[in-house]
């Protein structure tokens, strides 16, 4: 209904299992946006979404769940997923999440944009290791995002986050987002590894 009500689609597919969805999506690449729950049927986690993103590049994909773990939402970004849109948010906030992926930007809810420390060191517990693991073996590093490569240019280049975010015109919170997602992906511990990694 907020897809067809407020977003103005004329035509919206609600599938019931991860097959299902990716069947229509093969079969119709003019999809503009497709939403997955983390809860589908099929569905192991965001990297299960990978090989549809390489395929079909032209369509937004994003992430619709009840989790809010940071965990699930770096596991979106560093599959290159359009976004990670919580079950949670207010009626006005999902249509503006929705229309910013449609935009062509990376919606990350508002608790991984909040002020603080960078997020490094990803693997530093076995269960970040294990999701290191997951996404290094779901996403081969050659099929980085464009926005992630700039960020790891930027950080090869010896730029802070701060510089990043003026350089890129994005916000800080959303560089550490990236650079999250780079650590997960590259399975590196931390920024020193990613500016020696090699993709």
């Amino acid at each position: 209904m907020l897809l067809k009500d407020q977003l103005g689609y004329r035509e919206v597919l609600e599938a019931t299992t991860l097959e299902t969805a990716v069947a229509w999506i093969d079969a119709r690449p003019e999809m503009e946006i497709a939403l997955f729950d983390l809860s589908m049927p099929g569905m192991q986690g965001p990297g299960s979404l990978t090989p549809l993103r390489l395929r079909h590049p032209q369509v937004k994909i994003a992430i619709v769940s009840a989790s809010e773990a940071k965990d699930d939402v770096l596991a979106a970004i560093a599959a290159g997923l359009s976004g990670f849109i919580p079950k949670s948010l207010p009626s006005h906030e999902f249509i503006a999440a929705l229309e910013f992926v449609r935009a062509g930007g990376i919606y990350v809810p508002r608790l991984m944009k909040e002020p603080g420390p960078d997020l490094p060191d990803i693997g530093r517990d076995a269960a970040r290791d294990q999701l290191a693991a997951r996404a290094a073996a779901a996403r081969p590093a050659q099929s980085l995002t464009p926005r992630q490569k700039e960020v790891l240019d930027c950080i090869r280049a010896g730029m802070n986050n701060r510089e990043i975010a003026e350089k890129l015109e994005i916000s800080v919170g959303t560089v550490k987002v990236h650079v999250a997602a780079l650590l997960i992906t590259l399975n590196v511990r931390n920024r020193i590894q990613l500016t020696s990694s090699t993709l």
